[in-house]
């Protein structure tokens, strides 16, 4: 399902509770849902249920009526932003016809769970992909969360 700006407000409280894990989605659709002047031009969210989600992707639009509006390519144009609370349900978002152009080369920005990675490594396998490091980096990347309830500070 496709997010209107209207919805924007209750996915940034929602991804609010999952910090850190949705930073990676959550500035993109915080500074959307303001409108502010760092919101990147023509970003969609999409999740699988509202208002209640477990998966969310953000992406550029990935059809060319959308590009011939001059938005600037995300790193390139069909990068792909995911959060889930659920992993199951982000590979079922993957799979949805019309949410991921697999007819190119895709890119996976900032997926910060394993469980997560390994349903991208999955659905790319599907469709013929796999996973590389981009070109330009100087390695892989790790994100690590720790919960900072549980450190004591001495």
């Amino acid at each position: 399902m496709k997010l209107d700006q209207s919805q924007m407000p209750i996915l940034v409280a929602s991804l609010e509770e999952h910090f850190p894990a949705s930073l990676n989605v959550y500035h993109l659709a915080r500074n959307g849902a303001r409108q502010s002047r760092l919101a990147w031009p023509g970003l969609e969210f999409f999740v699988d249920a509202f208002p209640n989600f477990q998966a969310c992707i953000c992406r550029m639009p990935n059809n060319k009526e959308a590009r011939e509006k001059n938005h600037p390519p995300f790193l390139f144009a069909n990068a792909v932003f995911p959060f889930s609370k659920d992993a199951r349900k982000l590979e079922e978002l993957l799979a949805t016809d019309g949410i991921v152009d697999w007819s190119g080369k895709v890119g996976f920005c900032m997926v910060s769970n394993p469980d997560d990675l390994d349903v991208v490594r999955k659905v790319a396998a599907q469709h013929g992909g796999s996973l590389s490091k981009a070109p330009n980096s100087t390695g892989s990347g790790v994100i690590v969360h720790f919960d900072l309830t549980k450190i004591a500070l001495r």
